[in-house]
């Protein structure tokens, strides 16, 4: 998961629509779909209910979003206060401990 995809997220969640959050974020309205349906792959429910008129979140959806704008405040905060240029790079394994490796 990317800090981008999150900030994808609050964007679709603030505005209620992909293709207004895709002009909002300068990006197309499909990698705004494929960041959310990444993100919902991810967490195992549906974060929005979509319809021709747009958008809105689900229950489970409403309490992912609130994380990630505190997460998302917090990674500003960070990024403020750790380097001159307010830029971070941040990585994280996916896997705890890493790969097993043999010799020969």
């Amino acid at each position: 998961m990317k800090i981008s995809q999150l900030r994808t997220l609050q964007t679709v969640a603030e505005i209620g629509s992909f293709s207004s959050a895709a002009i909002e974020l300068g990006c197309s309205q499909s990698n705004v779909s494929y960041a959310v349906n990444e993100f919902e792959k991810l967490m195992g429910y549906r974060v929005f209910e979509r319809s021709g008129q747009g958008c809105v979140l689900t229950s489970d959806g409403a309490g992912a979003v609130r994380q990630v704008v505190v997460l998302l405040n917090l990674f500003d905060e960070l990024t403020k206060k750790t380097t001159p240029q307010g830029k971070a790079r941040i990585l994280c394994s996916t896997c705890v401990g890493g790969p097993s490796w043999r010799a020969g």
